[in-house]
């Protein structure tokens, strides 16, 4: 029940807590950490095994359960907590507090008593401010200060905490008790920069005193950035202090020079042997430097070894080039995803290259796929684009960051040196290389310009022709690189033939026809309707149909997703649904949520999946009707053609005929290219989970989830051979696996010691002010809602009216549009998803802000100006107890 800190045991998380387990590997790696002991979680099961029984802890249980009102559950809670405190002391109890007073033989021993909680300084976790922490505590007073850290354990914001981050419910509590430092300044010491994720840097926070004020928010500290190797001040920035009767604290340091380089020493050594980086509180008494704590820190971004420069050489930037158009993954992936992810990116880039197997490098052309990311080396735009006007105009429909990095003065801090073997001369060789066996693609687009009608019958017949041939039976025994180059082959000449040249020949025609508008307002503004409102938009069918699904059933039976499911497999629904959900899963099976990930469900795996997403628009009861919304962009898009084509004449008017006929011939081509890939991922994935099941059978993996942690080559080799080791293979990914549950999601931008650049975009409207956030105008209209962040489409539901706030989107968000008053992000330009189905649904929508989900928060009233791309922030939500 009580363990010295110094004690040479094993520490026991379970039993002493995360914050006295820290606490006594510090001790015995021989760091000055004051002497003090721990009552151990069996102290305190007693008084948790009466409450337990009782009837009011049940109601606290029920009450978050049911997600009841926060005001009940803090009602409820302090009542548990007001029994709590007064629980007797058993013998046992009594005499380990009696030996802990004795281990503090001085009367005038202050302590400080602190809780250690099994789940407080986890990983992923962060209970900071909710537990219980008392200093300056006489021996005698130690019963009544245990008690109180006791009782914090049943505290609301800690149960609130516990049932999001999907702990278990069930009370635990350690305490420690150790000798107060009496300290003139004390602090909190960050190994990694928080504020910018750099490596290289220390972040401290220091204050005069014993540090209270600090952690408890009353007062600013002094703020110091250091230089993690050498120990000197990068930034010194000092901070409100409460000022003493000589009037100068006020304006002193409260660190000097050589008190930061021992800090940064200290912080530095305790993160090599942690191998993490870590966060310490620290004080300093009469010049000696003590460590009151250490934990990892909960929330950074990592970056694999292989991307990371030494912290003496010349940075590099990188892109993440997941959170391009089209790929739009926000989330890490998995192995087997960068595993499938690599085999057509070296598939695409050998066969623009005329190379063999084994003949290219992703990393010589600038690209890794390490740790579930994909990164292009920004050095390698840099040398082929460099700060060209032209490219740039492009780029700011595309994505806006990347025009604000290349005008930033941020990317002067960088190699800009050309990328080893990119000469001139071998950039001219390269480029002639990739025109010679591209120029069938070439030679395609021109004559997809030219033949009109007839390049219309070879689209359809190539279309069709690969539909045939990615639904037909699956060779289930065929190894899976194999089965996927086949399919990705086939994939290629569709794409060359067909959707390739139709897709660039409908921006090409897009581009035309709003260069045929010139500089007339009246004539822009029909050319922008005229390019919108087509029918075979893919994503925008698949948000009518699921619409469509969800208004042929009462609401009431989406109260209960899993029984609908069931009456789904057993056809147990009126035909009329039946009949439209088969059509569905026919067209849109392969498609679902966060779908470039191979290892998540799609919607023909799982009824559920789409159901889930049905039930927010079932429950808004039709409030807003996206085919009404749709039918009125077509019947825009028809009358601006016809006004148009009456205010033009001559050769122009017939340049614009034949430019929207070709618009509604290919205007579903763009998203044939993706459909096309998910095809073959659910083809293979198809494969994976029957060998997964094999595997699992056999005991050679422990779940059938666990075969997306390890590569399709692993996988053959396992087939093969009845020796290869799966486990193995899996705990060599456990980086990989690490970022999908620490990291919620990625910059577009971070250096090679993890720096993450601060970027601004151009061109700040002069009312720009705190509640004011800038972005980029990409679906026009203004409207005023509460914010909805989520980080994934089943995060929380969108009622109707809320402002969908998310780093970027997938077609798999597509049914949440439908509620949703307008759309926030972080990521996407013009032609990314989110705008082109807000522009299709008449959503206002604002992107390109950076770290959108730390700017914003749910509940705040704001005004989405589409219009002007800024969003203002009108009021802020309610204080809540969680």
């Amino acid at each position: 029940m009580l363990i010295a800190l110094s004690s040479e045991s094993t520490p026991d998380i379970s039993r002493v807590g995360g914050k006295a387990a820290s606490l006594m590997r510090l001790t015995a790696e021989g760091r000055n950490v004051p002497r003090g002991a721990v009552l151990t979680a069996e102290f305190f099961q007693p008084w948790f095994d009466v409450l337990q029984e009782s009837l009011h802890w049940q109601e606290v249980v029920s009450s978050i359960a049911s997600s009841e009102d926060l005001s009940v559950v803090h009602a409820k809670c302090e009542y548990v907590k007001s029994e709590a405190v007064q629980l007797d002391l058993n013998p046992l109890q009594a005499a380990k507090i009696g030996e802990l007073k004795a281990m503090f033989p001085d009367d005038n021993s202050s302590c400080a008593i602190r809780s250690s909680s099994p789940e407080e300084d986890l990983v992923g976790a962060s209970f900071a401010g909710q537990y219980e922490t008392i200093l300056d505590v006489l021996p005698e007073h130690f019963e009544s200060s245990i008690r109180a850290c006791f009782v914090s354990s049943l505290d609301a914001r800690v149960m609130l905490y516990k049932q999001q981050m999907g702990f278990d419910l069930t009370p635990r509590i350690a305490v420690v008790v150790q000798q107060l430092v009496h300290s003139e300044s004390a602090g909190v010491a960050f190994s990694i920069n928080p504020a910018t994720n750099d490596f290289d840097e220390v972040l401290i926070n220091s204050a005069f005193g014993l540090g209270e004020a600090l952690v408890s928010g009353e007062i600013t500290p002094d703020s110091i950035v250091a230089n993690k190797a050498s120990g000197e001040t990068i930034d010194y920035r000092i901070g409100t202090k409460d000022e003493p009767s000589d009037g100068r604290h006020e304006h002193l340091r409260s660190l000097s020079d050589m008190q930061i380089r021992e800090l940064v020493t200290l912080v530095r050594r305790i993160e090599e042997r942690a191998d993490e980086p870590v966060d310490i509180e620290w004080a300093f008494s009469d010049g000696e430097l003590f460590v009151l704590q250490s934990r990892p820190v909960t929330s950074y971004v990592p970056l694999h070894k292989d991307l990371q420069t030494s912290p003496a050489e010349i940075r590099h930037l990188y892109i993440d080039g997941f959170l391009t158009d089209g790929i739009t993954m926000s989330n890490a992936i998995s192995p087997m995803s960068s595993s499938v992810f690599e085999a057509l990116i070296d598939g695409v880039f050998r066969w623009l290259a005329g190379l063999n197997e084994g003949e290219l490098s992703l990393e010589s052309m600038g690209v890794y796929l390490s740790g579930g990311r994909m990164y292009i080396d920004f050095n390698l735009f840099a040398t082929v684009y460099g700060k060209q006007e032209k490219f740039l105009e492009q780029a700011e429909r595309m994505n806006p960051f990347y025009v604000a990095m290349f005008t930033s003065t941020e990317i002067d801090r960088y190699d800009r040196s050309r990328p080893t073997g990119w000469t001139t001369f071998a950039m001219i060789r390269w480029g002639l290389r990739i025109l010679w066996h591209s120029k069938s693609a070439v030679t395609k687009l021109i004559s997809a310009w030219w033949q009109g009608p007839r390049f219309k019958s070879k689209y359809d017949a190539s279309v069709d022709r690969f539909e045939e041939y990615i639904t037909r039976e699956i060779d289930i025994d065929q190894p899976l690189r194999i089965g996927y180059w086949n399919d990705m082959v086939e994939g290629g000449v569709v794409t060359l033939e067909a959707t390739y040249p139709a897709t660039v020949l409908v921006l090409l025609c897009q581009a035309r026809i709003r260069a045929l508008a010139g500089k007339d307002d009246e004539l822009k503004q029909l050319a922008d309707d005229i390019c919108a409102g087509y029918e075979d938009d893919m994503v925008v069918q698949m948000g009518l149909a699921m619409h469509n699904l969800a208004m042929m059933l009462p609401k009431e039976l989406f109260d209960d997703i899993d029984a609908l499911a069931t009456s789904v497999i057993e056809r147990d629904l009126p035909a009329r649904f039946l009949v439209a959900w088969d059509a569905f899963v026919a067209r849109f099976g392969v498609r679902g949520p966060l779908e470039m990930e191979i290892g998540n469900e799609r919607y023909g795996d799982s009824p559920s999946l789409a159901l889930q997403q049905m039930a927010s628009i079932a429950s808004s009861g039709g409030t807003f009707d996206p085919r009404k919304m749709h039918a009125e962009k077509v019947s825009c898009r028809e009358a601006a053609f016809k006004e148009m084509s009456e205010r033009l004449t001559g050769r122009k008017r017939r340049v614009l005929e034949r430019c929207y006929q070709r618009c509604i011939d290919y205007s579903g081509a763009r998203e044939y290219f993706k459909h096309h890939i998910l095809q073959m991922y659910a083809r293979l994935r198809k494969k994976l989970m029957y060998r997964a099941e094999q595997f699992v059978e056999a005991n050679r993996l422990d779940e059938i989830n666990h075969i997306f942690d390890v590569s399709m080559d692993d996988v053959d080799m396992a087939i093969v051979d009845s020796n290869f080791d799966l486990r193995a293979a899996r705990s060599a990914t456990t980086f990989q696996q690490q970022q999908r549950e620490r990291v919620p999601s990625f910059p577009m931008f971070i250096d090679s010691r993890g720096r993450i650049p601060k970027i601004t975009l151009a061109n700040l409207p002069d009312d720009l002010d705190d509640d004011l956030v800038m972005g980029a105008s990409v679906s026009p209209g203004v409207v005023t809602g509460r914010v909805k962040c989520l980080l994934n489409p089943f995060d929380k539901q969108i009622e109707p009216g809320d402002v969908l706030v998310a780093v970027t989107t997938d077609p798999g968000w597509t049914p949440l549009f439908i509620n949703a008053s307008a759309i926030v992000l972080e990521i996407g330009g013009e032609l990314q998803h989110g705008a082109l189905v807000a522009r299709e649904y008449g959503k206002p929508c604002v992107s390109g802000i950076p770290q959108v989900l730390e700017q914003f928060e749910d509940g705040q009233l704001v005004e989405v100006d589409g219009d002007r791309g800024v969003v203002r922030i009108l009021e802020q939500p309610a204080v809540s107890l969680a």
